[in-house]
């Protein structure tokens, strides 16, 4: 029978793909019964093992995994992906009502113009500090994708009831409110002048230039980093959105250190170095183009993929983490995985690196893409997350591996590193409506793209000199890996969850927000370091906070992240992992025995 999705797959191509396997002994027949009348006939067991793989795919049958019957079927992970995807598209062919019931399914999960347009009509004019007009309509519409998801804000019925339509886009958001008429008249703190301003291709590609326009801002210090050692941003000029009350100025290479870990500490990899080192597991799971069209054969909701359960496709969830990414490759649900090559950009450019070139050897631009694309998280691993307010309030507070003793840091170092976590996490956020996706994001590719520039620099004796950076070193990194592992594994949500999105670190509580909280509590604990009692920490004593930066002056009670948790729990975190993470001499005792406690 031949398949009429993607590509013709012949029930006789799988078999005897499986036939090869079974005589290489790549799949075991049935280990436990050397009399299994299968095992002299390969061909016969590779037909049961598709109807096998056909009974847990388009199919609601629950996986019984003692069964000896999944013993066998477990062993789909020995095969290649290709292997994997031929069994899967012919299972596809093969069951047009699967297909189109799954189908069924993502469409009916997909918002109604009418209840998206409620939704933003409910969330303008909200008062988001220290956020430009843009940034604000950020927010707003990303939080729109987390309550069609979630069944929050518009999305319930008459009766109350929550409404689910995880499958609702960007787009579909963008298009719903372009068909509003007109928008300012939704309330007077809104307005917006040009008429095609939600427009999905110039909303997106206008997210896009912000994000480039933050990377010629870092691109300058790279371009003259004796210049640009200290750079200074005006009153009411923005990074990524972010703007003060006064002129303040960033200490550049602290700055690229914050923004370093920020966009590596949602990394699978990373995560998983962390399970190794100190046996605690943190979800973890990989950003990426989505193939729409095409995922919608197989997975009923975007939903499915971001949690990891797939209850009509169950034979996914058969898959190890790694094998499951490259069949979605195969199955062309996603776009190919890219490794990075900064080097191989350079020669094939007569030495020049840009953003401009990343993006055009890196990034899939959905608008010129062949069929429907969005940025998606399929998750590979089910864990804790990363509480974002403690990892950017730590990130202050982090050592580097490259100074000499003679460096005295400066005033600005401390707010440098969290202002600079603070973009890189804005920029996770604000990729998500961008119309350019890289693999594992906007935010981790810049970052490594920053400490590749920063190790090109440090191959300069007269550069390490100007920034006090020691000779001789085997690698020169912005922030080394395990200190990225401490720091990322050690801001996990361990007891309840503080977690802020961009709109609820700006959003107005009592006449402050979270980032105002988090800037003045970072400032009232590098006090505390001027008379520590080990000298490596008096490196953190100075947190210089120009006057007039912040509106509030003190710290207020107010609730943290989407489940409003009292402050006070953040500020113990806080308190309790600089305890541990410092000094950096006995940073890695101090976690090893505290992970074994939780363990």
């Amino acid at each position: 029978m031949n398949s009429d999705l993607n590509k013709e797959v012949e029930l006789s191509d799988i078999v005897e793909q499986l036939v090869r396997s079974i005589k290489s002994g790549n799949i075991n027949i049935n280990p436990d019964d050397s009399n299994n009348e299968n095992n002299d006939n390969p061909k016969k067991h590779a037909i049961n093992f598709i109807k096998l793989a056909n009974k847990y795919m388009y199919h609601s049958n629950r996986i019984d995994l003692t069964n000896p019957e999944t013993k066998i079927l477990k062993e789909i992970n020995n095969l290649e992906p290709k292997q994997i995807t031929d069994i899967i598209r012919f299972i596809a062919s093969s069951n047009k009502d699967g297909v189109t019931f799954i189908k069924g399914l993502w469409k009916d999960q997909i918002a109604p113009k009418e209840k998206i347009q409620d939704d933003f009509c409910g969330l303008v004019g909200e008062d988001i500090l220290y956020s430009t007009l843009d940034s604000k309509v950020y927010s707003w519409i990303l939080a729109i994708t987390g309550h069609a998801a979630n069944g929050h804000g518009a999305f319930v019925d008459e009766n109350g009831y929550k409404l689910y339509f995880p499958n609702t886009t960007v787009n579909h958001i963008l298009n719903a409110i372009s068909d509003y008429g007109d928008v300012n008249k939704i309330s007077p703190k809104f307005s917006i002048k040009k008429p095609d301003y939600f427009q999905p291709t110039v909303f997106r590609k206008r997210v896009q230039k912000d994000i480039d326009k933050l990377m010629r801002f870092i691109g300058k210090y790279f371009e003259d980093p004796l210049k640009n050692k200290y750079m200074t941003i005006s009153k009411g000029k923005n990074l990524l959105g972010l703007k003060f009350n006064e002129t303040y100025n960033i200490d550049m290479l602290e700055f690229l250190r914050g923004f370093m870990l920020s966009g590596w500490m949602d990394v699978d990899y990373l995560r998983d170095e962390g399970f190794k080192k100190y046996l605690f597991e943190m979800g973890n799971g990989i950003t990426i183009a989505g193939n729409i069209s095409e995922t919608s054969k197989y997975v009923s909701s975007l939903k499915e993929l971001s949690k990891r359960n797939y209850p009509y496709s169950r034979l996914l969830q058969l898959l190890d983490p790694d094998k499951m990414i490259s069949v979605f490759s195969e199955l062309k649900m996603i776009k190919k995985i890219k490794k990075l090559d900064f080097a191989g950009i350079e020669r094939r450019n007569g030495g020049k690196l840009s953003w401009d070139l990343i993006k055009e050897n890196y990034g899939l631009d959905i608008f010129k893409a062949v069929g429907e694309w969005e940025n998606i998280y399929i998750r590979r691993k089910l864990g804790k997350g990363i509480s974002d307010d403690i990892a950017l309030t730590l990130a202050g507070y982090m050592p580097d591996t490259f100074r000499g003793k003679d460096y005295i840091p400066s005033k600005m170092a401390v707010n440098s590193r969290i202002i600079g976590a603070v973009i890189g996490d804005r920029l996770d956020t604000n990729e998500k409506l961008s119309n350019i996706i890289f693999d594992h994001g906007q935010d981790s590719t810049s970052a490594q793209y920053a400490n590749y520039r920063f190790k090109k620099l440090c191959e300069s004796r007269v550069y390490r000199k100007n920034n006090h950076i020691k000779d001789g070193l085997k690698s020169y990194d912005l922030v080394s890996f395990p200190i990225m592992i401490d720091y990322s594994i050690l801001s996990s949500n361990i007891d309840y969850i503080i977690h802020s999105s961009m709109r609820r670190f700006g959003k107005e509580q009592e006449g402050t927000c979270m980032i105002e909280q988090l800037l003045l509590y970072a400032n009232e604990t590098s006090k505390r370091f001027s008379k520590d009692k080990f000298n490596s920490n008096r490196a953190y004593a100075s947190s210089e906070l120009p006057e007039g930066m912040l509106k509030s002056k003190k710290m207020v009670d107010i609730r943290v992240g989407f489940h409003e948790v009292p402050i006070e729990k953040y500020k113990n975190r806080v308190d309790q992992g600089i305890a541990l993470l410092l000094p950096p001499e006995r940073r890695k005792k101090n976690l090893v025995a505290y992970f074994s406690g939780l363990s």
